[in-house]
């Protein structure tokens, strides 16, 4: 799992914008919050080298919306796109990170946050390339309230 410090925040260090905090239930010692933003763009990237060679990977965005104060997720969508090797994987995809929106795309996990599926892709060779996970929402209206804790890369049944 790539913990949000190792991820790509537009303004991610930018305290108006963005509070770096923990969270009792998380992994890492830091989750980023969400104060405040128009543009939300969120990347993930890894080296293929490090996953397991012939093997389908899904991406998953983990996060928890704050419990008071969210602005800016309910009935709106964000992009999510996952890219191996340069090449999508399956096309971008739009959904809700409101889980009463999508609650076929938006899981609960068990360990107090919630995940959404970026995407997929095969890690065919393990060869020396790069896997970029990608969260973006750009069409200008307010954000607030959202937390990230990271992007989770796992393997995937082929059946799934």
């Amino acid at each position: 799992m790539l913990g949000a410090r190792e991820l790509t925040i537009i303004w991610g260090d930018t305290p108006s914008y963005w509070t770096w905090t923990s969270q009792p239930h998380s992994r890492f010692p830091e989750v980023a919050e969400l104060r405040f933003v128009w543009w939300l763009e969120v990347k993930g990237t890894i080296e293929t080298i490090t996953l397991s060679p012939n093997t389908k990977y899904a991406a998953y965005f983990v996060f928890k919306l704050k419990s008071s104060g969210v602005t800016g997720f309910k009935d709106r969508h964000v992009e999510l796109n996952v890219s191996a090797h340069g090449i999508a994987s399956s096309g971008a995809r739009r959904v809700s990170l409101d889980y009463e929106d999508e609650p076929r795309h938006v899981r609960e996990r068990g360990d107090g946050w919630m995940e959404v599926e970026m995407g997929e892709f095969l890690n065919e060779y393990g060869d020396d390339g790069t896997v970029d996970c990608i969260l973006k929402e750009i069409e200008g209206y307010l954000k607030r309230g959202l937390i990230i804790e990271g992007i989770e890369l796992r393997p995937k049944d082929v059946g799934s």
